[in-house]
């Protein structure tokens, strides 16, 4: 799974290796995300994960029904630390989600 832009507060450090894990726990959920745009996209995503909850707090897509499927997705992921972030997720077909990320 691509991420780009990646960016997050970590709550007690956690530096590389809790970037490393925070990606780990998203490509787990790589087939369900590929899922949502099958010919490709980027969604913009905005979430918290504190204690045993994830919260999105904004997806955004040119697709609402991309954004709704990502949303549903990123509200399953388990959290694996106290942290805020954003990044980009390349979903689905590569090259689209390339060229989706490329007019962003």
């Amino acid at each position: 799974m691509t991420i780009m832009d990646l960016q997050c507060r970590l709550s007690g450090g956690g530096g590389l290796f809790g970037s490393m894990a925070l990606v780990a726990t998203l490509a787990d959920k790589k087939k369900a995300f590929d899922k949502c745009a099958p010919k490709g996209a980027a969604p913009i995503v905005r979430w918290d994960f504190e204690g045993s909850k994830t919260t999105v707090l904004d997806v955004d897509d040119p697709s609402e029904q991309v954004a709704a499927c990502v949303e549903k997705i990123m509200n399953k992921v388990p959290p694996t630390m106290k942290a805020q972030c954003r990044a980009m997720l390349l979903v689905g077909d590569k090259s689209g989600a390339e060229q989706a990320a490329a007019s962003r």
